[in-house]
């Protein structure tokens, strides 16, 4: 009995030890989950960009067939000429509408980029907040 009466005093310290650990513990647990919840939202958002992407790369693929059929018209036309040149001015027309297009659609995707650009740099720092918290975490685990 004068063992154990002996040992409560260590017990104690070593019961407050561990309360600090775990409040430790806690306050990196909470944190975790702030960098989780701002991964997920970053993720989140990337992905809705990678679905837009997608429909913008869609849309191109669209124009640039059309592009490639209007190009081979153009070549019958050419070999043709004569009295197609009026059918020819109507292509050129058509092109014409076509690039615009392309160029609004080019320039969409020049927004995207950058905004994919912004979203990158973000979860850079975020895996960079995240690197600092898997290194704190190891320095906790280690003591």
């Amino acid at each position: 009995m004068r063992e154990l009466g002996k040992l409560m005093p260590e017990l104690g310290g070593l019961m407050r030890e561990l309360g600090k650990l775990m409040r430790e513990l806690g306050k990196l647990m909470r944190e975790l989950g702030k960098l989780m919840r701002k991964l997920g939202a970053l993720m989140r958002e990337l992905g809705a960009l990678m679905r837009e992407l997608g429909e913008l790369m869609r849309e191109l693929g669209a124009l640039m067939r059309e592009l490639g059929k209007l190009m081979r018209e153009l070549g019958a036309l050419m070999r043709e000429l004569g009295p197609l040149m009026r059918e020819l001015g109507k292509l050129m027309r058509e092109l014409g509408a076509l690039m615009r297009e392309l160029g609004k659609l080019m320039r969409e995707l020049g927004a995207f980029m950058r905004e994919l650009g912004k979203l990158m740099r973000e979860l850079g720092a975020l895996m960079r907040e995240f690197d600092e918290f898997l290194h704190k975490l190891g320095e906790f685990l280690r003591k």
